[in-house]
């Protein structure tokens, strides 16, 4: 694998970790404390979106979401050989970050 690609896939892969972290954990804690209400819960995803775009987003094309990935290959904004390992980091950071929670917080439910 390329570097440049490399570089892209982890970035992609960092960056669905911190948005599945941070917003399935702001739902957690919420439910479990009730410390910031609906509007912490609804503010927080968004927040850390920004935040990985600002952080990642010169790595790479900064799409959290594997729909958004497939998309912007098939109109042309980036190579279509890109798009698996892309949507490879995005799954593999989502079911990294579950795990982490589920440590983090134990059963909520």
């Amino acid at each position: 694998m390329e570097s440049y690609l490399l570089r892209r896939t982890t970035a992609e892969c960092i960056g669905v970790f911190f948005l599945v972290s941070v917003a399935c954990g702001s739902v957690m804690t919420g439910g479990l404390t009730g410390a910031y209400g609906h509007m912490g819960m609804a503010i927080s995803p968004g927040l850390v979106v920004m935040v990985m775009a600002a952080a990642t987003g010169h790595l790479s094309m900064d799409h959290p979401n594997p729909v958004v990935t497939l998309a912007s290959a098939l109109s042309g904004h980036f190579s279509r050989r890109e798009v698996p390992f892309c949507i490879f980091g995005q799954l593999a950071a989502a079911v990294l970050g579950a795990p982490v929670l589920r440590l983090l917080f134990g059963d909520v439910l």
